[in-house]
């Protein structure tokens, strides 16, 4: 090991974390830097809200998020669909429950979440925790059990295996209503030609035809937040076009 080496490890041992801005994430650092450059940082498209602070507002947590969760909620909670590439350790389960509460806060209804079955009891005591969240359900047993269990609670925890079994139930109960899918260990729908796959995609998009079945349905929920949200992000993307071929054309 040369000395050189050494050094930077003893440095990176005691150096402080250093992050980039989420803007600079999501556009390529000459296009940023130019655009700080002139001053005009309001002509970047919103990619951000508020998301994590109106769940605060809302509800009591046990504890505040970290940066880099509360960027993953401002910049994706507000989506249709998202995916969290976290490593373990870093907070997956705080972070998606408060992307959940927020979809909870825009549209209320429930949450559904699918975990392995060795994480039910962990997901339930910790939203427990949670001040504002009335009713959780460990949605397990025997077929005659899971029947008499309260699908109606704001939070609905279940298996991977009891989803598909039940699946038929689940989508047609919940076919009307707001619900939100959180997928605990999402390694297990990676692959599109799996049952669970299908299951989850048929679930989130009220189509069934990747299951053999012809009925579909439409979204209920309200789309005024989000289409408000589309609207001034297209509006911001003009502004940014027109602001690129003024600099770099």
């Amino acid at each position: 090991m040369t000395k050189k080496i050494k050094e930077l490890e003893d440095y990176l041992k005691t150096a402080p974390k250093v992050h980039f801005s989420p803007e600079q994430q999501f556009y390529p650092m000459p296009i940023y830097q130019a655009i700080k450059d002139s001053g005009e940082m309001d002509i970047l498209p919103q990619m951000f809200n508020d998301a994590s602070e109106t769940v605060y507002e809302h509800y009591k947590l046990p504890y505040p998020m970290y940066e880099y969760q509360r960027v993953w909620v401002d910049a994706f909670a507000g989506q249709d669909a998202s995916a969290m590439y976290m490593e373990v350790g870093l907070g997956k389960t705080l972070t998606a429950t408060v992307a959940a509460l927020y979809h909870r806060i825009l549209y209320p209804g429930h949450t559904l979440i699918l975990m392995p079955p060795i994480l039910i009891r962990q997901w339930y005591d910790w939203l427990n925790k949670i001040g504002g969240v009335e009713s959780v359900v460990m949605y397990k047993g025997t077929p005659k059990e899971r029947e008499r269990l309260n699908l109606d609670a704001q939070f609905v925890l279940m298996s991977m295996d009891i989803f598909k079994r039940d699946f038929e139930r689940l989508y047609n109960h919940y076919l009307d209503k707001n619900v939100t899918l959180i997928v605990d260990e999402a390694v297990c729908v990676k692959n599109p030609s799996t049952q669970n796959h299908k299951c989850v995609w048929a679930f989130h998009n009220k189509d069934l035809s990747k299951l053999g079945l012809r009925r579909k349905t439409k979204d209920v929920r309200p789309k005024t937040v989000v289409q408000e949200r589309k609207s001034k992000d297209a509006e911001a993307v003009s502004k940014l076009k027109d602001f690129l071929n003024l600099k770099f054309n």
